[in-house]
């Protein structure tokens, strides 16, 4: 009847059978000496939801369950229109004699050669640790502050070699690099004069992705709520690779006596951002738009909340005067009266002589 056996990596073992005969007992010994090995897992990398220009987060991934411990971790870069780059090589050291069960394990060797470090990227050797399985651990973090002009659209890749495994294995992860807007204040001319054609100008500057929404709002003093001018909604599209003009598409918006304005369009810059320029055209009037406000409110998804920008509008109106009334019939030594108005005029203080 054969036994069954239940077999510990990496253990010695002593074993006996008993045969009884007529004449003596027969005994044999067996020395088994059983080793396994297991090829390593790799994790999909975490990354942020969005990478924001300038902004450093982490990137991490774990490589586990591999034995023997020696084990070669690679990470890759592949920029767009350029060529691949080595940014680390981490190897188990050689003839290492620490245990890797100790709680902080055994830091990887940071092969230096061949390799090119890029601003954006910065790590620490990872460390082996093995698990209580017997198997090996690696967890690997890399911090990462994108560069919109160098790292958007580019690719990281970590590659792992092993004897176990016949080929690498391989992770990769894209970086969309955004970049909230800026927005520069709204100009006008000074001197409003009722009557007045008068163009409020602002730019857009230097976001990405191109999507973003424009919100024009004006806010007169007889209303409870600022009323929507027009809205600008520019569209996600494939990235362009030189500068160019896309027409958005733009949402029905209430349109308001007194303001009129063209379509804005988009620009590519040469760094990949993009730009847009905008205006409104204002016929004045003193009775609406003396006092309003005038507001632009900017949505994109490198931001959490809008970006404001707002002016109150002053529009002057020169007075007019009627003629002087005279009495009909002046006589000498009457008291008369002389009258006249002056009105239409803004803003009140005034010089009447």
């Amino acid at each position: 009847m054969l036994a069954r056996w239940y077999i510990r990596a990496n253990s010695c073992y002593k074993c006996g059978d008993h045969y009884p005969g007529i004449f003596r007992e027969f005994e044999y010994l067996m020395l088994l000496f059983v080793r396994f090995t297991a090829p390593p897992k790799i994790t999909e990398i975490l990354k942020p939801v969005r990478f924001i220009h300038g902004q450093r987060s982490d990137l991490s991934w774990e490589v586990t369950g591999f034995k023997p411990k020696e084990i070669e971790i690679v990470v890759l870069l592949t920029r767009k229109r350029k060529e691949q780059l080595t940014l680390f090589v981490w190897k188990f050291p050689k003839d290492e004699k620490r245990s890797c069960q100790i709680e902080e394990g055994v830091p990887l060797v940071d092969i230096k050669d061949g390799c090119e470090r890029v601003n954006s990227f910065t790590a620490e050797p990872p460390r082996c640790v093995q698990l209580k399985n017997g198997t090996f651990s690696v967890k690997c973090l890399i911090g990462f502050c994108p560069d919109v002009s160098e790292d958007d659209g580019a690719q990281m890749t970590v590659k792992v070699h092993h004897k176990i495994l016949k080929t690498p294995l391989e992770k990769s992860v894209k970086f969309d690099v955004e970049v909230p807007p800026t927005m520069t204040e709204i100009k006008m001319p000074t001197g409003i004069v009722h009557g007045d054609k008068v163009a409020l100008t602002w730019e857009v500057n230097g976001f990405n992705p191109q999507a973003i929404e424009i919100a024009v709002l004006v806010k007169r003093k007889v209303d409870q709520e600022a009323k929507e001018l027009f809205h600008w909604q520019i569209p996600e599209k494939e990235k362009q690779t030189i500068p160019s003009d896309i027409n958005p598409s733009v949402k029905e918006t209430t349109q308001v006596n007194s303001f009129t304005a063209e379509v804005a369009k988009i620009k590519q810059t040469d760094n990949g951002t993009f730009s847009v320029n905008c205006s409104a055209t204002m016929c004045a009037d003193v009775s609406r738009d003396n006092g309003a406000e005038f507001t632009v409110r900017v949505k994109h998804t490198a931001m959490e909340n809008p970006l404001t920008g707002c002016v109150t509008l002053h529009v002057a109106a020169p007075p007019t005067i009627t003629d002087i009334l005279l009495p009909t019939d002046i006589t000498h030594g009457d008291c008369s009266t002389l009258s006249w108005s002056v009105s239409g005029f803004n803003p009140r203080p005034i010089e009447i002589a």
